[in-house]
């Protein structure tokens, strides 16, 4: 039996909640990554109890793990980047708290944030603020940051020095590619394999002009693009990684043709299973 566990993220779904927890178990995934389902703009859906019990016993009905709860809409809002004190930033901090908090509520071990495109030194001194109180709150309330970023190596590394050592890292096995990063199998060790709490997995090829890039890269299922992936599994497979890989296919994108959206996400399934079987 492997010993990676195979999941997708909620907002790779065409709908949130309750039925994108059954469409994922109709699929074959054993976990979902959850979005936080607009997050301040919608004060804060998960600190709702009757929103956490149906989630609860929707995951519960149909076997699947709540891996880790993703803050999209922070990431979406930038305000990680804001100045400290500041109202944005204030919401950034709130957001964090009330994540770590419905986390320990549910009983999710995870909570992940973004934090990508930091473009001076101002910004990333605010990263580290914001990431600094994240990863407080979190460990008061017994759960791991993780971050994922297009930070490169030594960039991610003084960045965790600063920190703290309790921030971990969420690999995209794709994003390396579009960033102009390298090839991600050979990032993998230079962030630290240790330092990694679980991976992402999406595929792509080069757009019509030859290019790949983040907004115009059109998407392929797992393992059937060019952006490395079978490379990386290689990698995990040496390193005999035990822990989650969440896919991040957009199962709505246009790249898919119109497909059905179980039947794609059945084939990522299926190709993640045989990767690391």
């Amino acid at each position: 039996m492997s010993s990676v566990k195979i999941g997708v993220c909620e907002f790779c779904m065409p709908c949130e909640g309750t039925l994108a927890i059954r469409m994922a178990h109709e699929a074959g995934f054993e976990g979902m990554q959850l979005g936080d389902l607009g997050g301040a703009a919608k004060r804060f859906p998960f600190s709702d109890p009757f929103i956490q019990e149906q989630y609860l016993k929707e995951a519960e009905e149909n076997q699947i793990e709540l891996q880790a709860m993703h803050l999209q809409a922070l990431f979406n809002s930038r305000f990680m980047l804001e100045t400290p004190g500041s109202e944005k930033a204030k919401i950034a901090r709130e957001s964090l708290k009330t994540a770590a908090m419905a986390c320990r509520q549910m009983k999710i071990p995870v909570i992940m944030v973004t934090g990508t495109m930091i473009s001076s030194q101002e910004q990333f001194d605010n990263l580290v603020a914001s990431l600094k109180y994240g990863l407080n709150v979190s460990q008061e309330n017994g759960i791991q940051l993780v971050m994922e970023t297009d930070l490169n190596p030594e960039q991610f590394h003084r960045l965790r020095e600063q920190v703290g050592d309790g921030l971990k890292l969420c690999f995209d096995m794709m994003n390396p590619k579009v960033y102009g990063m390298g090839e991600p199998s050979e990032l993998i060790e230079k962030y630290g394999f240790d330092l990694i709490d679980h991976f992402h997995s999406k595929d792509c090829v080069a757009n019509e002009n030859g290019y790949f890039t983040r907004y115009t890269t059109p998407f392929r299922l797992i393992g059937h693009g060019k952006s490395g992936f079978w490379d990386c599994a290689d990698v995990l497979k040496r390193l005999d990684y035990k822990g989650w890989v969440i896919s991040e296919s957009f199962y709505f994108s246009t790249d898919f043709g119109g497909r059905d959206y179980i039947s794609l996400a059945k084939e990522d399934v299926e190709t993640l299973r045989k990767a690391f079987s």
